[in-house]
């Protein structure tokens, strides 16, 4: 928990409407003699369900505690919205926005020193590169299935005879499928593109366009496997644009195996018909996988992040 105490004892019993934003922890003041009084700011929208959840909390670790309807209603009434009380009682690490090199160095702790990787969404390579880099005893297997994208790739990990790469798109099927490149104004593919439709995208990021459609073979994950003898994976490094869960439904036997995933999330359909967060957090968590870093808070302040997800010992 990342509650900080300022007493032996906690009285959630008055909630400050003039708290402070500049403070970045719970602050008590009073003492043990039920009068204390926290500053914090709660969430109105939703407070039902937070309410079950303080209920709980207040009960397991904070005895002397008044509840029931008074402080109730405080929280139901008080007028802001942030996400502040939950983010100190959250357990999730919080990783550098979007920095995949110290991602590799979050997920080290949770892998061998000679893991088997799995790259879904290779792009360029750099983030391949890296991974060799950090572990040189690995096996990596790249999937870019954008010919420019896949020539680049194999220039940059030239050398590296323990990286596999696959130009072929993971997906719910094998056979092939539609695929929308993205190009930056003056033509340059870049890494952006789907084989979902683009929606939300379009609006957040003005200067990527997605003009050329082509057709890319497509497999599953299980069937790649079985055809390569692969028979268990550590590391999911999935940035997919959107497809990342269709993927995972389908490579349900590999995905036993696997210790850590990393894997990109939308919070608005950026891509056609595509699954959201809290969708691929649920089918994760049903896998025996918990939520243990991301990139971003809740609200989030982008329409895309990224997260962490180790199997549950």
């Amino acid at each position: 928990m990342r509650y900080v105490f300022g007493s032996q004892w906690f009285y959630p019993i008055a909630l400050c409407p003039n708290w402070d934003p500049r403070f970045d922890k719970l602050t008590m003041t009073g003492a043990g003699d039920g009068n204390g009084a926290i500053q914090a700011l709660i969430v109105t929208s939703s407070m039902r369900n937070l309410l079950a959840s303080l209920d709980s909390l207040i009960s397991s670790f904070l005895p002397n505690v008044i509840k029931g309807k008074r402080m109730k209603n405080y929280m139901l009434h008080t007028g802001f919205v942030l996400s502040f009380l939950t983010a100190q009682i959250s357990t999730i690490d919080m990783l550098k926005y979007n920095d995949q090199e110290s991602v590799l160095m979050y997920v080290k702790k949770y892998l061998p020193k000679n893991p088997i990787i799995i790259e879904a969404g290779g792009f360029d390579g750099m983030d391949t590169v890296k991974m060799a880099t950090i572990w040189p005893h690995s096996i990596i297997h790249v999937f870019e299935p954008v010919p420019e994208l896949f020539t680049k790739l194999s220039n940059n990990i030239k050398g590296c005879a323990h990286i596999f790469t696959y130009a072929v798109a993971l997906s719910d099927k094998k056979g092939s499928a539609t695929f929308y490149v993205s190009e930056l104004a003056d033509g340059t593919t870049f890494g952006s593109g789907s084989l979902l439709a683009p929606k939300e995208h379009l609006k957040y990021h003005k200067e990527i366009f997605f003009k050329k459609k082509i057709e890319v073979p497509t497999i599953t994950i299980d069937e790649w496997a079985q055809q390569h003898n692969v028979k268990q994976a550590d590391l999911l490094w999935l940035d997919m644009q959107g497809y990342e869960l269709p993927a995972l439904m389908h490579g349900a036997k590999l995905l036993e195996t696997v210790k850590v995933i990393y894997i990109e999330v939308e919070f608005v359909e950026a891509y056609q018909g595509q699954y959201l967060y809290a969708d691929v957090k649920k089918f994760l968590e049903a896998q025996g996988f918990e939520e243990v870093a991301r990139d971003f808070n809740i609200p989030p302040h982008w329409f895309f992040g990224n997260c962490v997800f180790v199997r549950k010992h």
